[in-house]
C-alpha cells in the first residue's frame, strides 16, 4: 500500500504549483494593464502635443 504521507506531500507540491501559475498570471495582467493604461494616456495627450506642436511652428 502507498505512503500516506505521500499523497499530502503530492498534494501540497499541486497546491504550491497552481499557487505560483496564478501568481504569475496576475502579474502578467498588472503589467499587461498598466500597459494599457500607458497606452491610454499616450492616445489621451497625442492630440494636445499636436496642437501645440502646430501652434508652435
Amino acid at each position: 500500500m502507498q505512503n500516506p504521507d505521500q499523497g499530502s506531500r503530492i498534494q501540497a507540491d499541486g497546491m504550491r504549483i497552481n499557487a505560483q501559475g496564478q501568481r504569475n498570471r496576475h502579474h502578467i495582467r498588472k503589467r499587461a494593464s498598466v500597459k494599457a493604461k500607458l497606452l491610454g494616456i499616450l492616445i489621451l495627450l497625442s492630440p494636445i502635443i499636436a496642437i501645440i506642436w502646430w501652434a508652435n511652428s
